[in-house]
């Protein structure tokens, strides 16, 4: 009877099931291994997807903000320029290149002085200086000009700037304020107009009320003779101030010349007196000098007191000689000359009030000086009076 073998054995079949099941066992950890590592980058490639996307994002949201921020700088209504320490052009906007009148690739390294007017050139090194060397903004209006020498008015607010330890730097922001300056000149020339306007209304009547009292002053002298004499001297003084508010009552901007005020007095005596008085040289063409406003009645007081003393002694024995004025202009000086029939008192002596009357003692109180000078001269049988009208009483207008 055979024997079976038994297959507990240690045959070739069972040992080979043995290796087989530790085989697969070592490759489904190799697999897991894979899956995990799989995994792993899909889960890093999400991540860096993510990051790349919220990158791309925040670029664009610069590249958006750097756009809105160029076009702001570009496109700004005003001018945005960069100056070097030497006052040239590092940097500037499509704005100010349209204000300075050229294109950007040419201005850039111009020199900023060129397109100052040549008045302001000297009020713009000081104010670059000054904002070169001192922190903070500094703003200040000059007149510039285009490149084709078109003028404007302009507003500067400069900021010192230092980049990296350099040079120090401007940072100019410039506007254009012509229309701003000409609106401003027109609310002030309306200004001017209308205080003008009330101004002479005011002369004006007050130079009506001047003449009632010349009138009341008239009446009283016609009533007492005995006060003749002094009545006709209040009467011609208060004349000439209504000759003198008569004339600002006439004029713009307070501006009386003296080739104005001397034919006006000269008008006033001889209607008062009665007497013709020749004048010469007395046009305005000829004499555009203007009398300080603070002056004029002290003016005007003193010609009406030499005019009318003049016509005093023209009358004489060997009969009638018209008294003569003349005025003749030199520059800011005007001469006046006054020439009558008569003798000055002997010792007279203008200076110290001898020998003359009231009249002449109202000339020295009323006399400006300095810009006013009074001389009395004898020629022959008659008297010339020179009066010398200058700084600061008078400037040519």
């Amino acid at each position: 009877m055979k024997m079976k073998p038994s297959s507990s054995s240690g045959s070739p079949r069972g040992n080979g099931g043995g290796t087989a099941q530790a085989r697969a066992s070592e490759g489904g950890g190799a697999v897991d291994d894979a899956a995990t590592q799989l995994i792993e980058l899909k889960l890093q490639k999400a991540r860096l997807e993510q990051e790349n996307e919220h990158l791309r994002q925040a670029t664009a949201a610069l590249k958006d903000s750097r756009d809105l921020y160029l076009d702001l700088y570009e496109f700004a209504p005003v001018g945005y320029l960069t100056l070097t320490s030497d006052a040239r052009i590092a940097a500037i906007n499509l704005t100010g290149s349209s204000l300075l009148g050229m294109e950007r690739k040419t201005l850039l390294g111009l020199s900023f002085r060129q397109f100052v007017k040549r008045e302001d050139r000297d009020a713009w090194r000081l104010s670059f200086q000054q904002a070169l060397q001192h922190e903070g903004r500094h703003i200040c209006e000059m007149n510039l000009q285009q490149s084709d020498g078109t003028p404007f008015a302009a507003g500067l607010g400069c900021l010192r700037i230092v980049v990296d330890g350099g040079d120090p730097m401007l940072r100019i922001v410039l506007g254009d304020i012509s229309d701003q300056k000409r609106a401003e000149q027109a609310r002030v020339e309306e200004a001017l107009r209308l205080r003008d306007a009330l101004t002479r209304e005011v002369h004006h009547r007050i130079k009506n009320n001047l003449q009632v009292v010349v009138g009341l002053l008239s009446r009283e002298a016609g009533k007492r003779p005995e006060l003749g004499s002094a009545m006709q001297s209040a009467i011609a003084q208060v004349q000439s101030v209504a000759v003198v508010h008569g004339l600002y009552g006439s004029v713009l901007q307070h501006r009386v010349m003296l080739c104005e005020l001397l034919p006006a007095v000269v008008q006033s005596v001889a209607n008062l007196t009665g007497v013709e008085i020749v004048q010469n040289g007395v046009e305005e063409s000829r004499c555009r000098l203007m009398i300080k406003e603070s002056e004029t009645v002290a003016v005007a007081l003193i010609l009406n007191e030499l005019l009318t003393n003049a016509a005093k002694y023209s009358f004489a024995a060997t009969g009638y000689e018209p008294p003569q004025v003349e005025l003749s202009p030199g520059g800011a000086t005007g001469c006046i000359r006054i020439v009558n029939r008569g003798c000055l008192p002997e010792g007279f002596d203008f200076d110290t009030g001898r020998g003359g009357g009231t009249g002449l003692g109202l000339v020295r109180a009323l006399l400006p000086t300095p810009g006013m000078l009074v001389r009395f001269r004898q020629t022959g049988a008659r008297v010339e009076v020179e009066v010398t009208v200058q700084h600061p009483i008078l400037s040519a207008a």
